[in-house]
C-alpha cells in the first residue's frame, strides 16, 4: 500500500480542492482531526513501510506549515481519532505486533500526551467522537 505526505484542504464554499503544503514524512493509516477554535489540524502515527508512528505533526492552515508535537505515548496505525476543546483522542490501533485497548489524550497546552482507561476490547479501523 502506498504512503504518502501530499495534503490537500477542501473549500465547501467554493467546492474546490488545493494542495498545501505536504506532511513532514510519508506516512499511511494515520489519524487527523481537526481543532476548530485554534484552526489547525492534527495528524498522529501512521505507518512509513519501515516502523509504527508515534510522530504527531500539528498543520496551521494560516501559515500553510506543519510544527511537530509530543509523540503518541504508543506507536499506532488504524486508530480512531477525535477532538474536544483543546484535547485530541487516539483509541485502539495497532502497533505493529496487536491491536491495541489503548486509549491516548493530548493536551495542546501542555503538549502532552497521557494514558485514559483502556476500551473493553481491541479496535482499530474505527471511528470516533468526541463532546
Amino acid at each position: 500500500m502506498e504512503r504518502t505526505s501530499v495534503v490537500e484542504a477542501y473549500d465547501p464554499n467554493a467546492d474546490q480542492w488545493w494542495g498545501v503544503k505536504p506532511l513532514p514524512a510519508p506516512r499511511r493509516d494515520h489519524g487527523v482531526a481537526g481543532i476548530e477554535h485554534r484552526r489547525c489540524v492534527v495528524a498522529a502515527g501512521g505507518y512509513d513501510g519501515q516502523r509504527y508512528l508515534g510522530d504527531v505533526d500539528v498543520f496551521d492552515p494560516r501559515a500553510n506549515r506543519w510544527t511537530s508535537a509530543a509523540p503518541l505515548r504508543t506507536p499506532r496505525q488504524l486508530h480512531g481519532i477525535a477532538s474536544a476543546g483543546d484535547e485530541v483522542y487516539v483509541v485502539g490501533g495497532f502497533d505493529g505486533k496487536e491491536g491495541l485497548r489503548s486509549v491516548e489524550v493530548y493536551d495542546m497546552r501542555a503538549d502532552r500526551w497521557k494514558e485514559l482507561a483502556p476500551m473493553s476490547g481491541v479496535r482499530f479501523g474505527v471511528g470516533v467522537a468526541a463532546f
